[in-house]
């Protein structure tokens, strides 16, 4: 006898059949996007990860400006120098020190724009940069110049072009990088802490810096002549941005005759100030302060050139200037590290140098420490002699500390503007430009519907760091 099925079993089983069919193809068809998905994923990481390191490795290499190369006729090692890789050239007259330019919002990219990945109007960085060129055996060739830039069609690009010398780095024609591009930009920052929230002007300064503060104008106050300590002559300028020192005495350093040393002593104060406003340092225990200063090269005119150029009148290695912190009183600080000497500049390329000392603090002082400077000579023709100081800056140290501030506030606006743009106030952007220590690197890029980038949900970016940026500290 033969059993079929019936109609009630038929279409249970086509009904189980065409159930898991579909849950097949479902399971088929996610895994699949899945399977895109990860591609793609894994495709615009891998983009993002080639742009970016491409652009750190070649930002990092921004303003080195010397190395040693071995003569192919000699065994001695010759330091060359590359003055090419400032802004302002090789010139030190033209005063921009700095090794890049940063043009903030240079591209205007409207919503809906590269085929609709700008979800919102958008705006794109151009930095501009200059570093030597490095041959494959490690020898210096050229110096580039190198601007990383993207257009309003979301396309990253590396364009380069020679300075001076000659390199095989550079192409004639831009580079294309990457596609998609939905975010490219930079911000720029100096080590240390970020302004204070009550600041609201470019000449802000960070929390952690006692001077300069409200403005650059100083005075440098002789200490009282007390004991082997004796006033010299000192000069400002109009608006106390600048001090000269001259008629320093034949017996400054070294008295033969009872073999006791002279020195002369000068606080820094603010303008028109006197030893008890000093610059006062609040250094405690297990804190670095840097006390900064620019000495440029006394040019001479007229028939007195040689006595306004006369910086050479001191004898390196044996006449000295020396920095560090004194009290009020003018006694030597105990817990503080020592003075840190500096020598005068015998030419012009001494307008290159800014002059860095750091102290370190062992316990906390009792009382005040303020910035002194001291003045030892034993070269009698240092008399004859003329010194200049400028540009002093006291703040605390913080080492790899760096502040990308974002404009989305007033004073943060401004505090970002002094660092970055070409078109802040030129005075600004040459004070702070030099400073600039690192870059923070804003990149996004979007591929079929994925997108990655080089900074978290909390917008903190690839930092970048630039050492050599800026004029040299000695």
């Amino acid at each position: 006898m033969k059993h079929g099925f019936t109609l009630i079993e038929l279409l249970v089983y086509m009904a189980l059949l065409g159930f898991i069919i579909v849950v097949a193809g479902r399971v088929f068809s996610d895994s699949t996007i899945m399977r895109v998905r990860s591609q793609n994923m894994v495709k615009v990481a891998e983009e993002v990860g080639k742009a970016s390191n491409f652009i750190a490795e070649d930002i990092s290499q921004m303003g080195i400006k010397a190395w040693m190369e071995k003569p192919a006729s000699s065994n001695e090692h010759v330091v060359q120098s590359n003055n090419f890789v400032y802004i302002g050239g090789p010139t030190p007259a033209t005063f921009d020190n700095s090794s890049f330019r940063l043009y903030k919002g240079k591209v205007n990219v409207a919503k809906g724009s590269c085929d609709g990945i700008i979800s919102e109007d958008t705006k794109f960085d151009s930095l501009i940069f200059r570093r030597p060129a490095i041959s494959d055996n490690g020898s210096f060739t050229g110096t580039m110049e190198i601007k990383w830039h993207a257009n309003n069609k979301c396309e990253l690009y590396r364009t380069c072009k020679i300075i001076d010398g000659n390199s095989s780095e550079c192409p004639a024609d831009s580079v294309l990088i990457a596609k998609n591009i939905r975010n490219f930009s930079f911000h720029a920052s100096a080590p240390g802490a970020r302004p204070s929230a009550s600041a609201t002007a470019l000449t802000s300064t960070p929390s952690d810096t006692v001077f300069p503060v409200s403005t650059i104008s100083f005075d440098l106050i002789s200490a009282p002549e007390t004991g082997k300590v004796r006033a010299i002559y000192s000069e400002p300028n109009a608006g106390n941005t600048r001090v000269s020192f001259s008629r320093f005495s034949a017996r400054n350093g070294l008295d033969l005759a009872s073999n006791d040393k002279y020195h002369h002593r000068v606080y820094l104060t603010p303008a028109n100030g006197n030893i008890a406003n000093c610059i006062s340092v609040p250094i405690k225990k297990g804190e670095s302060w840097v006390v900064e200063f620019d000495m440029p090269f006394p040019y001479g005119s007229g028939d007195d050139a040689w006595r306004d150029s006369s910086s050479s009148q001191i004898l390196p290695g044996k006449d000295h200037i020396a920095v560090g912190l004194r009290s009020k009183s003018d006694a030597v600080i105990t817990g503080i590290s020592p003075d840190v000497i500096f020598y005068a500049s015998l030419d012009q390329s001494g307008d290159l140098h800014s002059r860095y000392a750091e102290f370190f603090a062992k316990e906390t002082p009792v009382g005040d420490a303020c910035v002194a400077l001291t003045f030892s000579f034993y070269n009698p023709m240092a008399g004859d002699g003329k010194l200049i100081f400028s540009n002093f800056k006291v703040y605390k140290k913080a080492t790899g500390t760096f502040h990308f501030v974002k404009a989305n506030s007033n004073y943060e606006s401004n505090f970002a503007a002094k660092y970055a743009t070409e078109d802040d106030d030129a005075t600004n952007k040459l004070r702070h430009k030099r400073n600039v220590k690192a870059f923070e690197l804003l990149l996004e890029i979007n591929y079929n519907g994925e997108v990655a980038g080089t900074y978290s949900k909390e917008q903190a970016g690839m930092t970048i760091l630039v050492p050599n940026n800026g004029v040299v500290q000695q």
